[in-house]
This record gives structure tokens, sequence and C-alpha cells, in this order.
């Protein structure tokens, strides 16, 4: 069977040859795949049944460091381009993030939520399919 037809044979409940998968990998994990292997990408290596469409990152990054303006932070941070919400490393050496709005600590008006830069979804570039197009 080819991956479609055993995806969508288990979706309508039949018995396809076999369980259609995917999995996920956190980054250290990854990594530790990529040494083994020597492969780049667990999708091919493993020949993945479904695969993601996703976000490509904004093409025009708004600046949302102004809602940051002296904020303090648990450890380091990365604002997310797309969002604006900031991700706060919450150990060192592991993937786990800790997100805070934009908003915490202050009152949130019509006004911010007006003005607020929101991400562009009819923009075909905002979009990537793993299967056709590298991550940007």
């Amino acid at each position: 069977m080819t991956h479609r037809e055993r995806l969508l044979t288990a979706v309508r409940r039949g018995q396809p040859d076999r369980l259609p998968f995917s999995l996920g990998m956190t980054p250290p994990i990854l990594a530790e795949f990529r040494r083994q292997t020597g492969a780049s990408d667990p999708t091919t290596y493993y020949d993945f049944d479904v695969r993601g469409v996703g976000h490509a990152a904004p093409a025009k990054r708004a600046d949302f460091s102004r809602y940051y303006e002296g904020r303090q932070f648990g450890g380091p941070v990365s604002l997310d381009p797309e969002w604006g919400y900031a991700a706060v490393a919450t150990a060192a050496g592991t993937h786990f993030r800790h997100h805070e709005s934009p908003f915490d600590g202050r009152e949130f008006t019509v006004d911010d939520a007006a003005s607020y830069p929101l991400p562009d979804y009819h923009d075909p570039g905002a979009w990537y399919n793993s299967a056709s197009q590298p991550r940007r």
C-alpha cells in the first residue's frame, strides 16, 4: 500500500497492511538520532506515513519588543516571530520553555487588541509542506 492508501484505509476503519505512523522528537533526541543513524531527517529515515503541513516563519516580522520593555525573565528568552509571546527557558540544556504573554502584568485594552500585529494566514508563503518544501 502507498502511504495515502494506508492512511485512508485506516481512517475509513479498514484494515491497512500496517498501522500508519509518525512521531516527533525533542531537540536532544533528534540530535541523538542524527548521531546514531547519520541521517538528518527522521521522516525519510523511518518512511513516515503521515507528514506535516505547518507555518513558515513570517517573511515580514513584527517588532514585539515594546511589549516587553522593563520585563525581567527567569531565564534566556526568545520572542515568537509570529505571535509575539516570550518563550523563556526553564532549565539550562533542555528544550522546555515557559510562555509569557506580551500583556502579562499590564491592563489589556481594546486599543491593544486592535493594534496588536497578527499573522497573515492568507499569505501562501506562510505555509510549508514538509514533503515538498524545506522549512525556512
